[in-house]
């Protein structure tokens, strides 16, 4: 296929903004468009666009988003919504098309309407028949969103993304949109792009990007997901905050999190063991999932997502999974993300290439924690590699030959291995080999190899023998096939594009102990105040060693050697002193006189709050507020001359 490049000019931020991209964009054929970024409106462009669209997403959340976004679209419900017949679905969307070119409209407008239809790839045949039958099929764009689902979906779903890919044959416009698209390796050996003539992709000013932040930390010996995200919950309990950090000189903090976690039967064990009330958790899945049952006796929400943008209120815990989050999206102002990646689960083992952008391109809103996020992950170096591929050569022959066979064979024949194909169960279906039975929506079937179910076996080896090999290989994959910058404990880190603060973060994060991360903080911190902020809203950097050196300074710190039980000590010490002095502040009514005897009763109490065991005297004030001024005055009730402070 052709490639192409296409600039987009600088002051656009949103592609839905830019509506002469529609016509650079082929009127006719088929492409595919990589966006590069995330979030950037590549679906609202389509919607907003002056032709017939049918939005064919894998995830039905994102439809259900888009139809409340877009009122005047059609939502085409999934066929498994058993109270509703197939055929009532096609009635209601031949209305729908009969009312975008009729005079009179429901929706209340007074011209025609360009028909927008919301389908899921699963119910995409029924849509494609009414309209071929309609006769209008020709005159819509079909795009395919997040088209790189087609190869990660087909472990569980492989024959629909077939027969899906199969049927978009003799369908005159078709766009494959993604910012993470399917690697051109993988695209160039499958027999239905053979007709996609162009690949298109934009090349975005540098301004616009943003470059998220990701803390790479490899599970701990006898560490799980269970028990990291038990950690999580009791610091949320404990402190009340995910994260914190400084902006414009402002703490902000973080009281949201959403968990990336690709096991529905752990997300049901940490939701039941942390006691998690139903209030304050939302689950993302596949309702198909064994599991659902189990969080609906829970009482947990699956797949309710906020879509607010000017008012966003979320649960506090919001798990997804990997077959829910692609296209979806979330409007938070405080969420923070935590990302589990386990090479020794393979179901819990992500495409970090894929799967990393797209988790940090979900966050939309301009919050401060909308491009942080932390991975957890885990290698596996004793991975049977030379036998996976070995087996997947072994199911390619096994495939060639019992077509061959199909093919030889008499028409009762190939009824008979026919049958035996499509009734085999899921958990046999490519057990051996990569046969399928497509649907060609003309009545019959066609044979075909699953290159689909093939090519993600094949990037599973990949997987397994080039990246989560070893924990090195795992943040080398994401450094050098990201846009993405990463810290983590293994000194391999992405570049800044600064010398001092590269250099700075391989040896903070390289740093074992907080003596030795503290030495080397309080070092940048004094021969490089300028980068003050760039380590303010660094949400990996603990807040305790901003508090530490705001507090004490470089030198108490090293008369106290770094130790972290000494400084605590110290550090506790200020923040009471800092308390009472505001208390103080807020007590004592500015240019009043008060005796002594007062000033210390009312500095008792106020001891007593802030939690000082201590008795208090009066001249305690002066540590407090030091411009006092003590004055000896006439009480007016006793003509005393009496000792006095005044507080100016």
């Amino acid at each position: 296929m052709n490639y192409q490049e296409i600039n987009v000019p600088v002051q656009y931020r949103y592609l839905s903004d830019w509506q002469g991209l529609l016509n650079i964009l082929p009127q006719q054929g088929k492409y595919i468009l990589n966006k590069v970024n995330t979030g950037c409106g590549g679906t609202t462009l389509f919607l907003e666009s002056p032709q017939p669209c049918i939005l064919v997403s894998p995830r039905s959340n994102v439809l259900y988003s888009k139809a409340r976004q877009f009122p005047k679209a059609h939502l085409f419900r999934n066929s498994t919504d058993t109270s509703t017949s197939v055929q009532t679905l096609k009635e209601r969307l031949c209305y729908y098309i009969n009312a975008c070119t009729s005079s009179y409209f429901p929706w209340g407008v007074c011209q025609p309407m360009i028909p927008k239809i919301l389908v899921t790839i699963d119910s995409y045949p029924y849509v494609a028949e009414q309209l071929a039958y309609m006769r209008i099929l020709n005159q819509f764009t079909v795009l395919v969103d997040e088209f790189q689902c087609l190869m990660g979906d087909s472990k569980f779903k492989g024959r629909t993304e077939l027969e899906f890919l199969h049927n978009l044959r003799g369908v005159r416009s078709v766009c494959y949109m993604s910012a993470t698209p399917i690697d051109e390796n993988y695209i160039n050996n499958f027999p239905d792009f053979a007709d996609v003539q162009t690949y298109y992709k934009l090349i975005w000013d540098p301004s616009v990007l943003e470059t998220p932040n990701l803390d790479m930390r490899p599970y701990k010996k006898k560490q799980s997901s269970k028990s990291i995200c038990r950690e999580i919950i009791t610091g949320y309990r404990q402190c009340g905050y995910f994260a914190q950090k400084i902006v414009n000189g402002v703490s902000v903090y973080s009281t949201e999190v959403v968990i990336f976690l690709n096991d529905v039967r752990t997300i049901v064990q940490i939701i039941s063991e942390n006691n998690l009330h139903p209030d304050e958790v939302n689950v993302l899945c596949s309702r198909g999932n064994k599991y659902v049952r189990n969080l609906k006796q829970l009482g947990v929400h699956i797949g309710e997502l906020c879509t607010d943008k000017q008012n966003p209120v979320n649960r506090t815990f919001t798990f997804v999974t990997r077959a829910s989050f692609e296209g979806v999206d979330f409007y938070s102002g405080c969420a923070f993300t935590y990302i589990f990646s386990d090479g020794v689960l393979e179901w819990n083992k992500s495409d970090l290439i894929i799967d990393t952008p797209q988790i940090l391109g979900r966050q939309r809103l301009d919050q401060p924690f909308r491009k942080d996020a932390v991975l957890y992950y885990r290698a596996n170096s004793k991975a049977k590699i030379d036998m996976a591929i070995q087996r997947i050569k072994e199911k390619e022959e096994a495939t060639r030959r019992w077509i061959e066979k199909y093919n030889a064979s008499d028409d009762q024949t190939k009824m008979m291995l026919k049958d035996g194909i499509v009734k085999r169960s899921e958990d046999v279906r490519y057990a051996d080999d990569y046969v399928e039975f497509v649907d060609d929506m003309n009545g019959g079937f066609v044979v075909k190899e699953n290159y689909l179910v093939k090519s993600t076996e094949i990037r599973d080896w990949q997987l397994s023998s080039y990246v989560y090999n070893s924990p090195l290989s795992i943040i080398k994959t994401v450094v050098d096939n990201t846009n993405i910058n990463v810290t983590s404990t293994c000194g391999y880190n992405t570049q800044t594009g600064n010398m001092i603060l590269d250099q700075f973060k391989h040896d903070f994060y390289k740093a074992k102990t907080f003596p030795e991360k503290l030495y080397v903080y309080t070092a940048m911190r004094e021969q490089h105040p300028e980068h003050t902020d760039d380590l303010y809203q660094d949400p990996f950097i603990d807040y305790r060693f901003h508090q530490s050196y705001n507090l004490l300074g470089g030198n108490r710190l090293r008369a106290l050697r770094f130790r972290e039980k000494d400084i605590s000590e110290a550090v506790s010490s200020e923040m009471l002193f800092y308390k009472v002095t505001e208390e103080c502040k807020a007590t004592f009514k500015q240019g009043q006189c008060y005796l002594l005897a007062d000033v210390k009763n009312i500095l008792q109490n106020i001891y007593c709050k802030v939690g000082i065991n201590a008795t208090a005297k009066a001249k305690d004030i002066e540590r407090f507020i030091p411009d006092v001024v003590m004055r000896q005055l006439t009480t007016p009730s006793t003509g005393k001359r009496e000792l006095y402070y005044e507080f100016p």
